[in-house]
């Protein structure tokens, strides 16, 4: 540890000298200070660099235990194994003659709602340029609002 103190000591003769010359005009440069800054600095990066140093050590163990465990790794097989069976199995799901025929009258259904929608919309807003009320009352009673919204399409092209 003498040779710790003892290099620190020639950098800070070194340093101070260099100081000395920038600060002659100053006359608040207190040495005592900047060598009990200087050190603790000089202790604390020396601290900070074994730390580092066991925190990379220690995160490398872990990582290598994780990566020589035998069962775990068995494991992580296993569940690429199951994964590739159900995307297998999902596939020929979607692909099996009920499964298409089931999205085609999805499909149908959804295009049919679209036109409702539409409808619905044109006659909504018809009613509110009747009425200047955003509500009407269903056959049921019930009391239902309504929103009116205007989009603006895509030019046309023309050919």
């Amino acid at each position: 540890m003498a040779d710790d103190q003892t290099t620190p000591q020639t950098t800070t003769e070194e340093t101070t000298y260099e100081l000395s010359e920038e600060t002659q005009s100053t006359d608040t440069f207190n040495q005592e200070e900047f060598e009990a800054v200087k050190n603790l600095v000089s202790r604390k990066t020396s601290q900070a660099d074994e730390l580092k140093e066991k925190i990379r050590e220690l995160a490398e163990s872990l990582k290598n235990m994780l990566t020589n465990d035998s069962t775990l790794a068995d494991a992580e097989e296993t569940l690429k194994e199951t994964r590739k069976a159900v995307t297998k199995r999902k596939n020929e799901i979607a692909n099996s003659e009920e499964a298409q025929s089931i999205k085609a009258k999805l499909r149908e259904l959804k295009e049919e709602m679209a036109d409702i929608e539409d409808s619905l919309s044109t006659q909504l807003l018809n009613l509110y340029q009747i009425t200047g009320v955003k509500e009407f009352e269903t056959n049921t009673g019930e009391v239902r609002e309504f929103v009116i919204k205007a989009k603006v399409k895509a030019k046309k092209i023309k050919a």
